[in-house]
């Protein structure tokens, strides 16, 4: 299902994100991490859960985690941006509408496909350069994926 992810890259994109929140940085990049770290966590949870009683309980543990995580911290973040759906039908229909979304939910989605995502790149990597590593690999792109996903929020969104 998912690739291992271990604690301390839970904690360290946790820490990130308190420190981001700190300093008054934008409400899509704090969810960028928060997200990152509220799915790391919900992967780390499922993992510690050695008993399995129901079928796919690893996955609804960890969407358990993240939503328990996110979602009440959407009360603390007030900034929206306008996402404009023009697929088909008349205005006002589902397929073309004005919505308006949360800055920071958006980010909390962007932070956990980030931490799906990642698993499969390091995979990519390791295998383009047949097998070579360095230590730390799998953290260190999980970590450049979310500050390069950050930039992109803070300099064009």
């Amino acid at each position: 299902m998912y690739l291992a992810h271990c604690p301390l890259c839970a904690a360290g994109t946790g820490l990130v994100a308190l420190g981001a929140s700190y300093f008054g940085i934008d409400d899509a990049i704090v969810g960028i991490w928060i997200g990152a770290f509220a799915f790391s966590l919900g992967l780390v949870t499922a993992k510690a859960v050695k008993r399995k009683l129901i079928p796919f309980q690893d996955t609804l543990i960890t969407l358990a985690v993240f939503f328990s995580t996110v979602l009440p911290a959407l009360a603390f973040f007030k900034h929206y941006f306008p996402l404009y759906i023009h697929l088909f039908g008349p205005y006002g229909s589902f397929f073309n509408k004005m919505y308006i979304v949360k800055r920071f939910l958006v980010g909390s989605f962007i932070g956990a496909l980030v931490v799906v995502a990642a698993p499969g790149i390091n995979s990519l990597i390791v295998s383009f350069f047949k097998g070579k590593k360095i230590a730390f690999q799998k953290l260190i792109l999980t970590f450049l994926l979310l500050f390069v996903f950050s930039l992109v929020f803070y300099f064009w969104l």
